[in-house]
């Protein structure tokens, strides 16, 4: 049985063309095969059968997708790593972060998705340096 979770996800403005095309796609496909897309499903990426993406095909997808780009092999799930990651280092409120993952003010989203980088650690100490200069 599979259960379809809604929330509100806001996103960059920038992938709002990258997802007008991608409906507009589906809409396509889905005449091709004389299927009705459905919004209210939302099924923005479907399988070539029009129906819900197994997520090992996506996962094989991704990996060939990243050997082709000449990317390390990174799991499927790791972008939520690195979505979480890039927030908290543009200064968004961990809350913030945690809400947008869909957590429920889980605290261990420090511990699990977020990664302070070299660059993290660098600014910490550019911030320390400047007091130690005032």
């Amino acid at each position: 049985m599979c259960t379809i979770l809604k929330r509100l996800i806001p996103f960059p403005n920038a992938l709002g063309a990258i997802l007008k095309d991608q409906i507009e796609f589906e809409i396509k496909k889905h005449a091709e095969q004389n299927k009705e897309f459905d919004r209210e499903k939302g099924l923005i990426f479907s399988s070539e059968a029009c129906g819900f993406l197994d997520s090992r095909n996506l996962g094989r997808s991704f990996k060939r997708l990243l050997k082709r780009l000449d990317i390390n092999y990174k799991s499927f799930h790791k972008l939520r790593h690195t979505y979480a990651t890039k927030l908290f280092e543009q200064g968004v409120p961990l809350e913030t972060v945690n809400v947008l993952l869909g957590h429920n003010g889980d605290k261990a989203i420090t511990k699990i998705y977020i990664h302070i980088t070299s660059a993290n650690k660098k600014q910490a100490i550019e911030k320390i340096n400047h007091i130690f200069e005032s």
